[in-house]
């Protein structure tokens, strides 16, 4: 067992090496967040048919504590995180103690949990503000299923365990594999304590009765099960070679990070598992495939069914929140490897040191990638809160991501009304594209039209409806990637 003050210290290394790392103040406002932030505020949670008004209370609390200082809505997600992972030690510390197979260790779920936290390919959970409702469903799950397992001891374990999930429903859809954990739990535990069966049974029923009444209640207020972006109709339509397809690449972008060569990435894909079936092969034939084994590894392979519509971009961060609650499941699996594999403690140490520094290495380029991005928008309000009012904004290649840092595909306008000039500014979108090889200091560079170079004034015209009359405090912003061009299309700066 390890001790209190070595806990300490490496508890105390990695909150330093993750702030560090993520460096919250660099962090902006990016793409959703202009719109679920500002909307927030009157008590409006349905969009469409999205409803998590969990999730959308807690931007409206931070939208009370921090207003427009976005370093304390990230702070809220590292928070968030932060708990997520005390819970997962913990959680994962009693399944391996209930059905492990009695070899009762803290270091096993201390890897596991220093793992997730570094998780790199979870990072739009993170990163990214809005991306907070797949924290508060793996927060609310974890504590949900943790109170589950002591339901034993005490009814009321069982009732705050049903609250904490109730509460998370309505936070992230991802939390919907709670009550097929249960399930699992309830069928392992009925084989340990046979003499409790009824009352295992009932409890596992009682559970599953509040997830039918939430589905009721969703249904009820925004007229199907799926809501979107997550699409019943989606699912109803099942083109199974898409569905196959999308859960494949989920299961490969849990372990591999985004890559350019869809090749590269089947052959890594493959790889993994090939590695995959040897481990348990190797654990069935050693007889030291235990009950939390089978747990975690059927719901990893079952927790992307809520998302298997959408899935996950291949090629860059883009949708990795949806990674964020099958990465639980992911970290405990790669913890198991290494306590398997690793037959001496060096060997673990070692096979363990090698993740880590994978991790951390992969963690580092997300966080650049939201950096990076951030600094773009941040760079952008700056530029709209200089103009005059009644100014148009011709907007040019107008930034949609970063290699999966979401900028603003969604979101200029509203951004501009709510970080820069109220009702003042109107915006025209032209253009947009995505940007490649940005620099994290991107530069804003002011410039007449007469003082434009005739490559920029040839780009910018012959992309602008015709015979457009421009007013005096007109300009065209052309977003490149290096720097922000703004172009006064009528006089001088």
């Amino acid at each position: 067992m390890i001790n209190k003050l070595s806990l300490f210290g490496i508890v105390v290394i990695c909150l330093v090496l993750f702030l560090y790392i993520a460096d919250l103040p660099k962090l902006y406002f990016l793409n959703d967040d202009n719109i679920f932030i500002p909307a927030s505020r009157g008590f409006n949670f349905l969009y469409g048919t999205s409803f998590r008004p969990v999730s959308d209370l807690t931007l409206q609390a931070d939208y009370l504590l921090w207003n427009t200082n976005a370093a304390g809505y990230h702070f809220t997600n590292f928070f968030m995180h932060l708990v997520t992972t005390i819970l997962f030690f913990f959680f994962t510390g009693k399944m391996l103690d209930r059905y492990g197979l009695n070899e009762v260790s803290s270091y096993k779920p201390l890897a596991a949990a220093v793992l997730f936290f570094f998780y790199p390919f979870h990072s739009e959970a993170v990163f990214w503000i809005i991306g907070r409702g797949a924290l508060l469903g793996a927060l609310f799950g974890l504590a949900s299923v943790l109170l589950y397992l002591y339901r034993q001891k005490s009814r009321w374990y069982l009732v705050t365990s049903i609250a904490f999930f109730f509460v998370g429903a309505f936070a992230y859809e991802t939390i919907w594999i709670v009550p097929l954990i249960v399930l699992f739990i309830t069928y392992f535990d009925i084989k340990l304590f046979p003499l409790q069966k009824r009352l295992l049974i009932k409890d596992a029923i009682i559970f599953c009765s509040f997830f039918v009444l939430y589905i009721i209640i969703r249904t009820s207020i925004i007229g199907e099960i799926g809501g979107s972006p997550y699409g019943s109709a989606a699912i109803m339509k099942f083109n199974a070679f898409s569905l196959l397809k999308n859960y494949n690449i989920m299961i490969g972008r849990t372990f591999l990070p985004p890559t350019q060569s869809a090749v590269l990435f089947i052959v890594f894909y493959i790889i993994l598992l090939v590695l995959g079936v040897f481990f348990f092969r190797k654990m069935i034939l050693t007889k030291r495939l235990s009950k939390s084994l089978v747990i975690t590894a059927s719901v990893f392979l079952l927790s992307f069914v809520p998302v298997i519509t959408l899935g996950v971009d291949l090629h860059d961060s883009e949708s990795e929140r949806f990674l964020y609650f099958p990465s639980v499941f992911a970290a405990v699996l790669l913890a198991e490897a290494i306590f398997e594999l690793g037959k001496t403690p060096q060997m673990r140490i070692f096979f363990f040191s090698l993740l880590f520094c994978a991790a951390v290495f992969y963690f580092a380029a997300a966080a650049s990638v939201y950096q990076v991005s951030s600094n773009v928008a941040k760079v952008s309000m700056t530029a709209v809160s200089g103009l005059k009012n009644n100014s148009n904004i011709y907007c040019i290649n107008l930034p949609s991501q970063y290699k999966g840092g979401l900028i603003y595909r969604n979101g200029f306008k509203e951004a501009v009304s709510w970080l820069a000039s109220p009702d003042s500014i109107s915006v025209i979108r032209i253009s947009e594209a995505e940007l490649f090889h940005t620099p994290l200091f991107y530069q804003i560079k002011y410039v007449s039209l007469s003082k434009l170079s005739q490559q920029d004034a040839n780009d910018i015209f012959k992309i602008l409806p015709a015979n457009l009359v421009f007013d005096e405090h007109d300009v065209a912003f052309k977003w490149t990637d290096s720097s922000l061009l703004v172009v006064k299309l009528n006089g001088v700066f």
